[in-house]
């Protein structure tokens, strides 16, 4: 009995191994645990097999695809191998990032006036004395990354799939952007920014049932609204590498809106049997399955389902599960008004949405589960056509049905809505992917998973000479290995380990030794986290500071590679909220903040000097105190990019201490602990201020004409 318990081990070890073996051979990879044997002996043949196999063991992936007209130098293709999402070390410490949020906290938190104080005075001793970390990057690697920035013929994004950074000519992306524009089924141009109109109908609508629904004007609109912008990601794994769409609806003004409302209509989607939460619980409803030698793995994925979703068709299906469920109808005339009131900005020029929903909106996911969700009901209720399982995620599904129905069944869903169309896989080498999981058909017709990996796919993470946290970077791996033992099943667990394994090392990552269950920690008192940006030996003993008075602290990178790069979406630079700087040629500067565009602010400062409203106005009242100045209104200064209240009037008061300025008060009450360290800070502040030569006098002898003049200059 134990000889056989001995020999049904040994085989699971060997079984396991052969797995291996197979995907490294799949992959075409040479593990450094195999030796190879020439069949001849050949001089130095061990030596250049023992570099081959090292060498193949570690290689990775094209994590850099060019399909630009230009070459790119060494130092350009290596930094750009670290990944966007890669942080180089700080060469400035942000001290005024750090005294902003340590502030919030402290405020947000209601921590007592001595604890706070104790706090600010260790902190400041370690800002202080503190130094800038090591450089993670070369000089020469720094340098590109301007030249990158700088170089307007070239635009650097994010692949697809696969986490790749392509590279391509400006002109070649936006053809292709416009290219998807020219579809009239899908876009129509308009001549006027929709922002306002949206906004003022959003409100409108807000304030219709606020009283019924207990809304919150405040909460679901922003102060500053942005239109959508639109940007494409490249896949560069179809021919002709088209865009996928992205419409990015953050500070849009139904942003927040739909975010609620997402929230709000969740709980009416994942009612039935084909509903796919996640891969585990996907992993879950299939290892107990078994075929017949009849019945064939299929994936039925359905083509461009967000801008073929018909969203009149989308509204009523929600009115209708509201009623069910007993929750009021006016979220259906919410939602109504988010799905209709679609637009987006590329290159100063706006489309509305003609229909179908846009692939960025936080309700959009919500949406198509809930119409394909009664969209399946009626597929499903064929009586001629019964699949043995019938999976789906969003758009993509996974069934099981007989071999000889599969065109019938594809038939079948293409003829219910002629918008909703699908396209079929069927399964190859006894095997079929869906999602990161590859279903794999074994000789008794059970079936077998494991962790799937696109052809595209880089193996690219996190690079682990990333500036971030220590714990961000140990995450990596232990998520990975996590993934890896909910996903797999026994026989190809330990090749997928030793995937992970060899990944984290190419990517400089620590490999965690084995993967512990999350243990309880004791229950602390729960407090406002503080957000910190990162910087080795600084912010991490600000951490331990903050410790003292229970206050958990999340770092952040300060600044990722992608921000080093030109922003691929369209940008206007003062329509966003936040601390700004009006320059004067005396050498002095006033210093402001708003929740509302720092544009639409600024012009209220000239309107002010126009119709002489001294007591409303600081800068004004400088103006009409001091003829003859020179204030920049035409070129204001933007200090912080901050749509929060509380760290946008302490962020102004920090800034008002560092420049010298004619602001009638100091703002935010701010500790005098910070005065040495601020008091360093502004030594080093260089104020470029106006002169006759660039602007007219923002007072002068015609207030009005000069008012006209920037009037024009904004549009």
């Amino acid at each position: 009995m134990i000889r056989l318990e001995y020999l049904k081990t040994k085989k699971a070890r060997l079984l396991t191994s052969l797995n291996f073996l197979k995907r490294c051979r799949d992959h075409d990879i040479i593990p450094t645990c195999v030796k190879i044997s020439p069949k001849k002996d050949i001089k130095h043949s061990g030596r250049i097999l023992h570099q081959a196999s090292k060498s193949r063991a570690t290689q990775s992936p094209v994590t850099v695809v060019n399909l630009s007209k230009q070459t790119l130098d060494k130092q350009t293709v290596e930094i750009l191998k670290k990944g966007l999402n890669f942080a180089p070390a700080p060469s400035k410490l942000p001290f005024e990032d750090i005294i902003c949020n340590v502030e919030e906290c402290l405020h947000k938190n209601h921590v007592t006036k001595e604890e706070s104080e104790a706090i600010r005075q260790d902190v400041s001793y370690v800002l202080r004395r503190s130094k800038l970390p090591r450089q993670n990057i070369s000089r020469q690697e720094s340098v590109a990354l301007k030249h990158l920035r700088n170089n307007e013929d070239l635009t650097v994004l994010r692949a697809d799939k696969g986490n790749a950074t392509v590279v391509m000519d400006t002109s070649d992306y936006d053809s292709k952007i416009t290219e998807i524009l020219s579809d009239n089924s899908v876009y129509k141009k308009v001549n006027k920014d929709p922002t306002s109109k949206v906004l003022t109908e959003t409100k409108l609508l807000i304030n219709k049932y606020s009283s019924k629904l207990n809304l919150d004007i405040k909460s679901l609109v922003p102060s500053c609204s942005k239109p959508p912008k639109l940007y494409g990601l490249p896949k560069i794994h179809k021919q002709d590498v088209p865009l996928r769409p992205i419409v990015s609806q953050i500070d849009s003004p139904t942003y927040k809106l739909a975010k609620f409302l997402s929230k709000i209509l969740s709980p009416l989607r994942g009612h039935t049997k084909s509903f796919v939460k996640d891969s585990y619980q996907f992993v879950n409803d299939i290892k107990h399955l078994k075929l017949t030698d009849n019945d064939i793995m299929v994936s039925f994925d359905v083509q461009s389902l967000f801008t073929n979703l018909p969203v009149l068709d989308c509204i009523e299906i929600v009115r209708g599960k509201l009623k069910d469920n007993k929750m009021p109808i006016e979220y259906a005339e919410l939602l109504k008004h988010c799905l209709t009131s679609g637009y987006l900005m590329w290159k100063d020029e706006f489309y509305i949405q003609v229909d179908g929903v846009a692939m960025g909106s936080p309700v959009s996911p919500v949406v198509a589960d809930i119409f394909m969700e009664d969209f399946e009901v009626r597929a499903l209720s064929s009586p001629t056509i019964r699949p043995l399982i019938y999976k789906r995620y969003v758009y993509d599904t996974f069934t099981i049905l007989n071999k000889n129905k599969t065109s019938a069944f594809l038939n079948h869903l293409n003829s219910i809505n002629n918008k909703i169309q699908f396209t079929i896989e069927l399964e190859a080498n006894n095997s079929l992917a869906f999602l990161d999981i590859l279903v794999i058909r074994n000789p008794d017709n059970t079936l077998g998973h494991t962790v799937y990996r696109k052809p595209t796919h880089t193996d690219r993470y996190l690079n682990g000479k990333s500036h971030h946290h220590p714990v961000q970077l140990a995450t990596v791996g232990k998520s990975l290995l996590q993934r890896a033992q909910h996903l797999c099943d026994a026989d190809h667990l330990e090749a997928e380990l030793q995937h992970v394994r060899r990944a984290l090392t190419i990517n400089s990552l620590p490999v965690p030794r084995q993967h512990r269950k999350n243990q309880m920690k004791p229950p602390t008192v729960e407090r406002q986290p503080a957000i910190l940006p990162y910087v080795k030996g600084v912010t991490d003993r600000i951490g331990n500071i903050l410790k003292k008075v229970s206050i958990k602290t999340i770092y952040k990178p300060h600044k990722k590679v992608s921000q080093f790069l030109r922003p691929i979406k369209s940008n206007i630079p003062l329509q966003q909220a936040g601390v700004y700087k009006l320059n004067c040629d005396c050498g002095l500067s006033y210093i402001g903040q708003t929740k509302r565009s720092i544009g639409t602010r600024v012009k209220e400062h000239v309107s002010d000097v126009r119709n002489r409203r001294a007591s409303k106005s600081a800068v004004c009242e400088h103006a009409l105190d001091k003829p003859g100045h020179y204030i920049r209104f035409d070129k204001p200064q933007i200090l912080a990019r901050e749509d929060r209240y509380i760290p946008r009037l302490i962020r102004e008061a920090i800034e008002i201490k560092k420049h010298p300025n004619f602001n009638r008060e100091d703002g935010w009450n701010l500790s005098n602990t910070w005065d040495p360290l601020l008091k360093n800070m502004k030594s080093h502040v260089r104020d470029h201020t106006a002169g006759p030569q660039d602007t007219v006098s923002a007072f002068c002898r015609h207030p009005e004409r000069y008012a006209r003049q920037l009037r024009n200059r904004w549009r």
